[in-house]
């Protein structure tokens, strides 16, 4: 399954996160991570968030069952301006970003 997570929690902490994250996913940007994960190391993944979380800490996760059913593109800021993409990345690929 394909995974996109992101965390909002105090700067001092975000260490945590990001170690804890990396184990499974790729680091996208900042508080973002995504990839294909199966739902064992998923569930493992859920606990690991849910033993560190405190009061306050926000999590955003989108799942898709079917990764294949995912399309995934990586945009940035061209030279002339709008966006262009820098990157499609196939649905078997490992890291992916919406």
């Amino acid at each position: 399954m394909f995974v996109l997570i992101t965390y909002d929690v105090v700067e001092n902490r975000t260490d945590v996160f990001r170690r804890m994250l990396s184990r499974f996913l790729t680091h996208e940007q900042n508080s973002v991570f995504s990839g294909r994960i199966g739902e064992a190391d998923l569930r493992s993944l859920r606990q690991e968030i849910s033993d560190a979380s405190r009061e306050g800490d926000r999590y955003f996760v989108i799942t898709a069952k079917n990764a294949h059913n995912v399309s995934c593109e990586r945009l940035q800021r061209g030279p002339r301006g709008g966006l262009v993409e820098t990157e499609s990345i196939d649905s078997t690929a490992k890291s992916v970003v919406l």
